[in-house]
Order: structure tokens, then sequence, then C-alpha cells
């Protein structure tokens, strides 16, 4: 049984109440042409060529910056274990 608190004190939901749903998002079956596979797979492969890049450049960032603690000073370096 499911309780709700109402006013400060919990109360019994009746069965009509717990039996009511909300659709909260919708599902849409795509049937698509060969073009717009096409398409589709184009736009993932960029995707994932532009997210590479970045993920590239992110890792690079941080290996340029690398530095043993005892060798680098701490106010005008970043100091990030390699």
């Amino acid at each position: 049984m499911l309780y709700n608190v109402v006013g400060g004190r919990s109360a019994k939901l009746s069965r009509a109440v717990m039996r009511m749903t909300f659709t909260l998002t919708y599902e849409f079956k795509l049937k698509p042409t060969a073009q717009h596979k096409e398409i589709f797979e184009e736009w993932l492969e960029t995707n994932r060529q532009v997210y590479n890049y970045a993920l590239g450049e992110r890792k690079d960032w941080f290996k340029s910056r690398a530095c043993d603690v005892d060798s680098c000073s701490t106010k005008s370096q970043y100091i990030i274990r390699s």
C-alpha cells in the first residue's frame, strides 16, 4: 500500500489513485529510408570525430602541463600527475 503525507499526517492512497499513470516520455518508431540511414550514419561519424578531436585536445593540454612536484612553481603552473 502506498502512503502520501498530507498536512503532516500520512494517508492511504486509494487503488484508483495508485493505478493512475502519467506519460512522461514519448517513443517514436523510425522507419528510415536508405537515404535517411546514410544521413544518420554521416551525422554519427561527424559526431564521433568531433568528440575524439576534443578528447585528444584535452589530453594534450593535461600532458603539456604535467611536471614533477619538486621541480615547478605552484604559483605559476598547474601541477597535474602524468
